[in-house]
């Protein structure tokens, strides 16, 4: 979904977007947060005049994966479309905005 140049991990991932924003969620905050403030910065809309996160993809279930502790494997990646952009989120905490052209 998204290219990187510096991150070998994902270029072996067959990714062909380019990346406009990257950033770490803090286990401090919710994910779904970190993911509409990164989008919010890219798109220059205030995250009050963005579609919900759930026309996108579960809050409830990127919480479940990436903010409550679990005894459950997490998956490496997570990718999904969001506003016009591509958005992948890592298990490390990395989550990218990419274009979707």
């Amino acid at each position: 979904m998204c290219r990187e140049s510096h991150d070998e991990r994902r270029t072996t991932h067959g990714t062909d977007k380019s990346v406009l924003h990257e950033t770490r969620y803090d286990v401090d905050d919710p994910i779904t947060e970190t993911v509409i403030e990164a989008i919010s910065e890219v798109s220059n809309d205030p995250p009050t005049e963005m579609e919900p996160l759930y026309e996108s993809v579960s809050p409830d279930a990127l919480m479940d994966l990436f903010d409550r502790p679990s005894h459950v494997d997490v998956p490496a990646r997570v990718e999904f479309r969001h506003h016009g952009y591509a958005v992948v989120i890592e298990d490390d905490g990395q989550v990218t905005i990419c274009d979707t052209e």
